[in-house]
């Protein structure tokens, strides 16, 4: 199948769209999320060296991380800035924060790429998992390095190339091979372009300086492949693709995912998946 012209302006009206119409399924399994991700996250808050007073954004916050971990950090006196530019993900992000009574939390809709604030606003700037769906890193970056004081601090975490596919990247090879679904056009971002340095050098071309990357181990588990690929349907936009397909083809899908799964079982059925993380600082 032909590969269609990457359109960015159509590409981000998409996403904005996917990863609305996961955002119940991310509050349902925010706790499995943050089993995984919660150390990555408290990388991200420890690296980026905040202290009582200071202003920090989180860019592409979801539903609230690492926005919520790094807002006590900041009190008393600081504010966290949190965007997304799906609205569904921060209504619930906004009801995390009241539920956590963090009232120095604002959420707001934003686009990552027109980030609306003065120069030199933030004496941080975090961001997990959301580089890696940019159109435009390198504009990204130079504009996050223009948002932060003299001696400011980025961290961000982007996923490594993973040495075992997990059950979600083997669904999404599974999926395009069985329904003939095209890959990626040239030009649009992947799930694991920013890997293999590809990252430290764009921000190393926007200015950042004493640049670090270091990697955090980020491990899947699920209590059955049935709990996992729920979770799959629920939580990872690629597979409304497969929502779409006849009931047979899915169901057909499904199956066939399920038997080549199993080699991440273990004897109780657990499925578990080892991934990683790689955390990057850079400084102003």
């Amino acid at each position: 199948m032909k590969t269609a012209d990457f359109d960015p302006v159509a590409y981000k009206a998409a996403q904005r769209r996917m990863w609305g119409g996961v955002a119940a399924g991310w509050e349902k399994w925010w706790p499995t999320i943050e089993r995984t991700m919660g150390a990555v996250t408290e990388r991200i808050a420890e690296r980026a060296q905040v202290r009582p007073g200071h202003t920090v954004l989180d860019v592409a916050t979801g539903i609230g991380e690492p926005a919520l971990t790094v807002a006590p950090r900041v009190r008393p006196g600081g504010k966290v800035v949190a965007t997304d530019q799906a609205p569904e993900m921060l209504d619930i992000a906004r009801r995390r924060a009241a539920a956590a009574a963090a009232e120095n939390v604002e959420f707001l809709e934003a686009d990552a790429e027109r980030l609306a604030f003065p120069s030199g606003a933030f004496d941080a700037v975090v961001c997990r998992f959301g580089l890696m769906f940019l159109p435009d890193v390198g504009r990204f970056l130079r504009r996050v390095h223009a948002l932060l004081v003299p001696g400011g601090r980025f961290v961000t975490a982007v996923w490594d190339q993973p040495e075992h596919s997990p059950p979600d990247d083997l669904g999404v090879a599974i999926a395009m091979s069985m329904f003939g679904l095209p890959g990626p056009p040239p030009g649009a971002p992947t799930f694991y372009g920013l890997a293999g340095g590809v990252l430290e050098g764009e921000m190393a071309r926007a200015g950042f300086r004493r640049i670090r990357a270091e990697r955090v181990p980020a491990d899947f588990e699920w209590p059955s492949i049935e709990i996992c690929q729920q979770y799959l349907r629920d939580v990872i936009p690629f597979f409304a693709t497969v929502a779409e397909q006849p009931p047979d083809r899915q169901a057909e899908f499904w199956r066939v995912h399920a038997a080549a799964a199993r080699k991440f079982a273990g004897p109780d059925g657990t499925i578990r998946s080892r991934s990683t993380a790689i955390c990057i600082v850079g400084v102003t």
